[in-house]
C-alpha cells in the first residue's frame, strides 16, 4: 500500500513539472557562457563570470564529500553534478537527491551577518557542506528487494529515507551536519540559541506536529532550529552511532516507516522524545535565567572543533568519533572580585574580533586583528 502511495505521488509530481516547462529554469541561465570543472566525484557547471567562486568552490568539494561521508555513514555512488547560478542574487542552495543522478544547486551570493545562516566562516564551504550532506543522507539506497525492483521502474528512484523522512529531519539533519563538520552554522550561532531560549522561557516552543513548520512567528525556521537541536540532543543521549543506525534501519531489506526504525534506535517514539526534549530545555533556559550555571550547547553558544578546516583541509579532529565538543576559550572583562563589598565580580565572557594598535619593528603603527569582551 505504502509502495503504491509513494508512486502514486512520484507520478503526480512528474505530471506538475510536464505542465509547467518554463520551472526548469528557476535555476538556471542557459543564455550564459557556461564552463564545467571535473572532479573525481563532481562535475561542477557555472557561468564564465563566476569562475572565481566556482573554482574555490569546486577546489573544496572532495575534502567536504570526505567529511561528510565519514559523519554521515554512506555517501552517493554516482557524481554529483553541481550547477552555480545566481539568478536572484539570494543566498540559497538546493539539493536534488535523485540516486542516479544528485544534483546540487548552489547560489554564491554572501548572507547578511545578521541572517539565520550568516554565521559562517566562509560561505561557500557552509553551502557545500549543508547541501552535499542532504545528498549523503537522502541517496542511501534501499535493501528491500522488492522496493528497489519497484523503484527502478520508476522515472525516479528515490531513497526510502527521503520518501518517509519528515521535513524536520531532512533539514534538521543537514544542519546538525553543518554544525559539526564547519565549527560554524546555525548550530554553533548565538542566534539558534538565542531563539529557542526565549522561546522556551515563553512556553512557545513548537509541539512535535509544528515542528515541520507552522504559520507562528519562525515557524518554517523550527525544522532547521529545533530540529537540529533535537538531533543534537538525542545523539548526546545515545551515542554517535545512532543516527547513522537509524538511516540503516530506515534502508533495511525490512521494510520500515520512519517512527518504527526510531523507535528501535532510541527506544521510544520521536514525539515522545521531542516531549521529553523541550521539557529539558524550558528547565534549562529557566535556570539560565536565574543566572544559574546551564553548561548546554543549545542555551550556551561555543562551538564545538570543526571536522573540516578552513579553505576545505580535513581536520585531526575528523579522525575522532568521540564526539568531544571543543569550546573557544573565555576571557574575563571588568574588575575582579575582591573583599570590597562594592567590587563586581567578574564575568565570563567570550571573545570576538575587534581591532587594536600594535607597533611594528619600525615603530609604525599596524592594525592588527585582536579581541574584544562580549558577555556570555
Amino acid at each position: 500500500m505504502r509502495l503504491r502511495r509513494a508512486a502514486a505521488r512520484c507520478v503526480c509530481l512528474l505530471v506538475a513539472l510536464a505542465a509547467r516547462p518554463l520551472s526548469a529554469q528557476v535555476f538556471t541561465r542557459p543564455e550564459l557562457q557556461w564552463e564545467t570543472i571535473h572532479t573525481a566525484h563532481f562535475d561542477v557547471h557555472f557561468p564564465h563570470a563566476m569562475r572565481p567562486w566556482a573554482t574555490d568552490a569546486a577546489g573544496r568539494l572532495e575534502a567536504v564529500r570526505d567529511a561528510v561521508v565519514a559523519l554521515v555513514g554512506s555517501g552517493p555512488s554516482r557524481k554529483v553534478t553541481v550547477v552555480i547560478d545566481d539568478p536572484y542574487n539570494v543566498s540559497n542552495g538546493a539539493s536534488l537527491p535523485i540516486l542516479d543522478k544528485p544534483t546540487i544547486v548552489l547560489w554564491p551570493t554572501p548572507p547578511e551577518p545578521s541572517d539565520e545562516i550568516g554565521h559562517a566562516r566562509d560561505w561557500a564551504e557552509l553551502l557545500t557542506v549543508h547541501e552535499f550532506a542532504h545528498i549523503a543522507h537522502l541517496t542511501r539506497p534501499s535493501r528491500n528487494p522488492l522496493q528497489r525492483a519497484i523503484w527502478r521502474l520508476l522515472p525516479l528512484d528515490i531513497s526510502p529515507i527521503a520518501r518517509n523522512s519528515p521535513r524536520w529531519v531532512i533539514e534538521g539533519y543537514a544542519t546538525y551536519v553543518e554544525g559539526r563538520i564547519t565549527g560554524s552554522g546555525r548550530p554553533n550561532s548565538v542566534a539558534r540559541a538565542g531563539v529557542l531560549r526565549q522561546f522556551a522561557l515563553e512556553g512557545r516552543l513548537p509541539t512535535y506536529a509544528q515542528l515541520n513548520g507552522s504559520p507562528q512567528y519562525l515557524g518554517g525556521a523550527m525544522a532547521y532550529l529545533a530540529g537540529s537541536a533535537f538531533l543534537e540532543w538525542l545523539v548526546a543521549r545515545s551515542g554517535d552511532e545512532s543516527l547513522p543506525h537509524l538511516w540503516q534501519r530506515m534502508t533495511a531489506r525490512e521494510d520500515r516507516d520512519f517512527v518504527a526504525a526510531f523507535s528501535g534506535v532510541f527506544g521510544d517514539t520521536p514525539q515522545a522524545l521531542y516531549g521529553r526534549f523541550t521539557a529539558d530545555l524550558t528547565g534549562k533556559a529557566l535556570r539560565a535565567g536565574t543566572g544559574a550555571p546551564v553548561a548546554d550547547r543549545v542555551l550556551v553558544h561555543g562551538p564545538p572543533a570543526p571536522l573540516l578546516r578552513a579553505r576545505g583541509r580535513p581536520s585531526p579532529h575528523a579522525r575522532s568519533r568521540s564526539g568531544r565538543c571543543a569550546r573557544r576559550p573565555s576571557v574575563s572583562c571588568g574588575p575582579a572580585a575582591s573583599g570590597d563589598p562594592g567590587s563586581r565580580p567578574r564575568r565570563r565572557v567570550r571573545p570576538a574580533a575587534v581591532f587594536r594598535r600594535r607597533r611594528s619593528r619600525t615603530g609604525n603603527p599596524r592594525r592588527t586583528v585582536a579581541r574584544r569582551c562580549i558577555p556570555s
